[in-house]
């Protein structure tokens, strides 16, 4: 009980770790390339510009984490990660992978916002379709 509470505190201050340096690495290396292409919209309403693609960072975090569930020792506990990775979760990585890659585009290039929440209502269903059920 002990090892699992530290493998899952482990877990969490690896996320941490590599979902900051993703951000500051991101933000500092690429925003200013990447920002002075992106055209100013009507949702931008600070007078200085915000940097973006902090998003990024946040699904560098969750891919590290799951990565780190592969050496969880789940077969003790009669879990498969291969059946969780190839099912459920595997549907859930696919529509958090697609929803960054939305917000990257956004990000990048002006999108109106009918057509990101469009976007995003889309890929919440088919997530929510072929996802895990709960019984």
């Amino acid at each position: 009980m002990q090892s699992e509470f530290k493998l899952y505190v482990g877990g969490f201050l690896l996320a941490l770790l590599v979902s900051s340096t993703l951000v500051l690495m991101v933000l500092h290396r690429l925003s200013r390339i990447l920002q002075s292409r992106r055209q100013q919209s009507l949702r931008d309403q600070r007078v200085e510009p915000v940097p973006r693609f902090g998003g990024i960072g946040i699904a560098g975090g969750f891919v590290a984490v799951l990565l780190l569930l592969a050496f969880v020792p789940l077969k003790a506990k009669g879990i498969d990660l291969r059946t969780l990775l190839g099912g459920n979760l595997g549907v859930i990585l696919l529509g958090g992978s697609a929803a960054c890659l939305l917000g990257f585009w956004d990000d990048l290039f002006v999108i109106r916002a009918r057509y990101k929440f469009a976007g995003q209502v889309g890929i919440a269903l088919l997530t929510v379709v072929y996802g895990p059920v709960v019984e």
